[in-house]
């Protein structure tokens, strides 16, 4: 089990319901043994929830459940990585959201999409949160 402590709940929803848990899916593949992923679940601090997988052995547990497990969102992750790293091999850099259009994580069996901006880090021009100056 990978269990990860956050203070707040509504971005961990959000990543659990659009498959960008990102961070849990690679704790997961880091802990994989046999050919099996490790189950995933945040424990939210601020109320005491728990936010799993969905199938796993906390889902009975959990405040709520989300839509898809971490090993399928690393394997999107995975794919999402090869094409980007095709696109720079082939001279292309893509900055989702920097032009200003509105992206939204989604998933899907050919790649992962992560929305930015993240709110984390100080590159905000990198990312598109703030425009170059």
């Amino acid at each position: 089990m990978v269990i990860d402590l956050k203070w707040g709940k509504r971005t961990q929803v959000e990543k659990l319901e659009t498959g960008s848990a990102v961070q849990l899916a690679a704790y997961a593949a880091m802990r994989k043994t046999e050919g099996r992923s490790a189950e995933t679940a945040y424990f939210i601090l601020q109320n005491q929830q728990l936010l799993s997988e969905p199938g796993g052995r906390l889902a009975g547990d959990a405040r709520m459940q989300g839509t898809y497990v971490a090993s399928d969102t690393w394997s999107a992750v995975v794919e999402a990585l090869v094409r980007r790293r095709d696109a720079v091999s082939r001279g292309m850099l893509e900055a989702p959201g920097a032009a200003g259009d509105e992206v939204r994580s989604s998933f899907s069996p050919g790649g992962l999409a992560v929305a930015p901006p993240c709110k984390y880090c100080g590159f905000n021009v990198l990312c598109g949160r703030e425009g170059a100056r």
